[in-house]
């Protein structure tokens, strides 16, 4: 489905690009959204501690569905519900998924099947 060779359009190698710029001590954890800093000083980190703002991940959506040929609505909810689904398949614990999702409690987690 897709090309996994490291080349610029590989998930993969984007994903772990993506990670590498999270502020230390978040490379591994925290939420997945995190506040983008508008003029990073170091090339190294491009987010901040923060988790992104609602409005904004709703903006996102927006723009990213925009770019898609689907009829389909997206929206955080339903890219969060899909989220959930696919990390509960892939057999994380659920305290990570909560810890990814920023989910409150567990159970919130059964809605997501």
């Amino acid at each position: 489905m897709f090309s996994t060779d490291g080349g610029k359009s590989d998930p993969v190698r984007l994903f772990k690009l993506w990670l590498s710029k999270r502020p230390g001590g978040m490379k591994n954890t925290g939420p997945l959204y995190l506040s983008i800093i508008n003029r990073p000083k170091s090339a190294d980190v491009w987010y901040t501690k923060v988790r992104m703002g609602q409005n904004t991940i709703g903006n996102l959506m927006k723009s990213m569905a925009s770019c898609l040929k689907t009829n389909k609505k997206l929206t955080n909810h339903s890219m969060r519900k899909t989220l959930v689904s696919k990390v509960k398949k892939s057999g994380q614990p659920r305290n990570v998924i909560c810890e990814i999702t920023g989910h409150a409690r567990e159970s919130s987690l059964d809605d997501c099947d």
